[in-house]
């Protein structure tokens, strides 16, 4: 936290793929060169098993921060100077994300999580970079996305739709606002499961 705070605000790119997908040699390699190439600042957060090259961590050094092991997932996010998050699209992640309006380089590795990049993409706040637990990506191209897509035009367009999918969320779980509304449904429909199995038990339907 304390090298986020050194950083400038919405420059970080924070790097994890969640706590079960570790990244095969050549996927880690592949990545490690293009966020060495890309030039972005980035905090790459390395679970357990994934192997990074000798020495990557102090090449790119001060930009980049390489972390080990488990982050404080929702507090990186909220930091001012993160301004992107490359992740796998698992469902929490994604919720995470949005719910801190930050935009997104999507690599969906499997099950639902190519639907919920597809979901990102198609709202606007999301660049997809790679697909597929097995996919290597080219370094070079990586680097080039991330790169463009940091520093260049379209960045303030799909940091500015992350922002008002931000706003969206916050409204949603507010006081009557529609997941408000939606829990007090799910409580009112299970109350009246259960009344109609007590009335049916009553009568001895059941």
């Amino acid at each position: 936290m304390d090298w986020l705070d050194c950083c400038p605000e919405r420059s970080v790119v924070y790097v994890c793929f969640g706590s079960q997908a570790v990244l095969s040699p050549a996927q880690s390699a592949a990545l490690s060169a293009a966020l060495e190439l890309s030039g972005v600042r980035f905090l790459w957060c390395v679970r357990e098993g994934t192997e990074i090259p000798a020495g990557f961590d102090e090449r790119v050094a001060p930009l980049g921060f390489v972390m080990k092991g488990w982050a404080p997932q929702v507090e990186i996010l909220g930091h001012v100077s993160v301004g992107w998050f490359l992740t796998h699209c698992g469902w929490n992640s994604v919720i995470e994300a949005v719910t801190a309006g930050v935009a997104l380089f999507t690599w969906p590795r499997g099950a639902d999580q190519f639907i919920n990049a597809q979901l990102l993409e198609e709202a606007g706040m999301a660049v997809r970079v790679a697909d597929g637990s097995e996919t290597v990506p080219d370094a070079v191209e990586l680097a080039r996305v991330l790169g463009a897509e940091v520093g260049g035009e379209n960045n303030g367009k799909i940091s500015g739709k992350a922002s008002e999918l931000r706003e969206m969320a916050r409204k949603a779980t507010t006081e009557r606002g529609s997941s408000f509304r939606d829990l007090d449904s799910l409580v009112a429909e299970l109350k009246g499961l259960a009344l109609t199995k007590k009335t049916s038990s009553a009568h001895g339907l059941i």
